[in-house]
Protein backbone atom coordinates (compact mmCIF):
# COMPACT_ATOMS: atom_id res chain seq x y z
CA UNK A 1 0.00 0.00 0.00
CA UNK A 2 0.94 3.41 -0.62
CA UNK A 3 2.10 5.98 1.90
CA UNK A 4 0.45 9.01 2.43
CA UNK A 5 2.30 12.51 2.50
CA UNK A 6 1.35 12.79 6.28
CA UNK A 7 2.78 8.98 6.90
CA UNK A 8 5.88 10.04 5.23
CA UNK A 9 5.90 13.53 7.28
CA UNK A 10 5.52 11.51 10.34
CA UNK A 11 8.36 8.90 9.60
CA UNK A 12 10.76 11.27 8.48
CA UNK A 13 9.89 13.85 11.80
CA UNK A 14 10.28 10.87 14.38
CA UNK A 15 13.04 9.16 12.72
CA UNK A 16 11.19 5.94 11.82
CA UNK A 17 12.43 3.21 9.03
CA UNK A 18 10.27 0.74 9.41
CA UNK A 19 6.86 0.44 7.68
CA UNK A 20 3.31 1.04 9.82
CA UNK A 21 1.09 -1.73 10.00
CA UNK A 22 -2.00 -1.29 9.30
CA UNK A 23 -3.34 -0.49 13.24
CA UNK A 24 -0.58 2.04 13.16
CA UNK A 25 -1.63 4.05 10.03
CA UNK A 26 -5.13 4.13 11.61
CA UNK A 27 -4.14 5.39 15.11
CA UNK A 28 -1.64 8.10 13.37
CA UNK A 29 -4.21 9.29 10.75
CA UNK A 30 -6.81 9.26 13.29
CA UNK A 31 -4.44 11.32 15.76
CA UNK A 32 -3.36 13.36 12.73
CA UNK A 33 -7.32 14.52 12.05
CA UNK A 34 -8.22 15.36 16.34
CA UNK A 35 -4.85 17.62 15.56
CA UNK A 36 -6.30 19.15 12.54
CA UNK A 37 -9.51 19.68 14.01
CA UNK A 38 -8.49 21.64 17.16
CA UNK A 39 -6.15 23.70 15.01
CA UNK A 40 -8.28 24.59 13.04
CA UNK A 41 -10.58 25.71 15.51
CA UNK A 42 -7.32 27.31 17.22
CA UNK A 43 -6.80 29.43 14.59
CA UNK A 44 -10.28 30.53 14.36
CA UNK A 45 -10.77 31.42 17.83
CA UNK A 46 -7.31 33.36 17.83
CA UNK A 47 -7.87 35.34 15.12
CA UNK A 48 -11.24 36.70 16.21
CA UNK A 49 -9.57 37.39 19.67
CA UNK A 50 -6.71 38.85 17.66
CA UNK A 51 -8.89 41.73 16.09
CA UNK A 52 -10.54 42.54 19.32
CA UNK A 53 -7.68 42.72 21.48
CA UNK A 54 -5.54 45.03 18.70
CA UNK A 55 -8.62 47.51 19.20
CA UNK A 56 -8.09 47.92 23.05
CA UNK A 57 -3.56 47.32 23.40
CA UNK A 58 -0.59 48.07 21.77
CA UNK A 59 -1.13 45.80 18.52
CA UNK A 60 3.00 44.76 18.70
CA UNK A 61 2.20 43.56 21.99
CA UNK A 62 -0.78 41.45 21.04
CA UNK A 63 0.85 40.42 17.74
CA UNK A 64 3.56 38.82 19.61
CA UNK A 65 1.35 37.30 22.70
CA UNK A 66 -0.14 35.12 19.80
CA UNK A 67 3.08 34.29 18.82
CA UNK A 68 4.25 33.00 21.58
CA UNK A 69 0.59 31.34 22.10
CA UNK A 70 0.69 30.28 18.79
CA UNK A 71 4.07 28.21 19.39
CA UNK A 72 3.31 27.04 22.37
CA UNK A 73 0.07 25.06 20.88
CA UNK A 74 2.43 23.25 17.94
CA UNK A 75 4.15 22.23 20.90
CA UNK A 76 1.56 20.73 22.62
CA UNK A 77 0.08 19.34 19.29
CA UNK A 78 3.69 17.84 18.68
CA UNK A 79 4.16 16.48 22.08
CA UNK A 80 0.54 14.40 21.30
CA UNK A 81 2.01 13.23 18.22
CA UNK A 82 4.87 12.38 19.90
CA UNK A 83 2.78 10.64 22.50
CA UNK A 84 1.14 8.60 20.21
CA UNK A 85 3.79 7.47 18.03
CA UNK A 86 5.37 6.31 21.19
CA UNK A 87 2.52 4.15 22.47
CA UNK A 88 2.43 2.54 18.80
CA UNK A 89 6.12 1.55 19.20
CA UNK A 90 5.46 0.35 22.45
CA UNK A 91 2.86 -1.65 21.05
CA UNK A 92 4.65 -2.42 18.36
CA UNK A 93 7.62 -4.16 20.27
CA UNK A 94 5.50 -5.68 22.68
CA UNK A 95 4.30 -7.69 20.08
CA UNK A 96 7.40 -8.60 18.66
CA UNK A 97 8.46 -10.21 21.76
CA UNK A 98 5.34 -11.82 22.26
CA UNK A 99 5.89 -13.55 19.02
CA UNK A 100 9.22 -14.23 19.60
CA UNK A 101 8.98 -15.71 22.97
CA UNK A 102 6.50 -18.06 21.11
CA UNK A 103 8.60 -18.81 18.82
CA UNK A 104 11.51 -19.51 21.49
CA UNK A 105 8.77 -21.72 23.40
CA UNK A 106 7.85 -23.67 20.45
CA UNK A 107 12.08 -24.16 19.79
CA UNK A 108 12.64 -25.42 22.75
CA UNK A 109 9.80 -27.96 22.63
CA UNK A 110 10.51 -29.22 19.59
CA UNK A 111 14.30 -29.23 20.44
CA UNK A 112 16.22 -32.59 20.06
CA UNK A 113 18.37 -33.06 23.47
Amino acid sequence: MKESLFIKLVKYFYGISKPFDELAREVINDAGNKIAIWLMEYLLISAYALMVLISWFSPMNVVSDVIIADIFVYLIASAYMGRIIKKINWIAMNLITKKNERFMVKDLLSADY
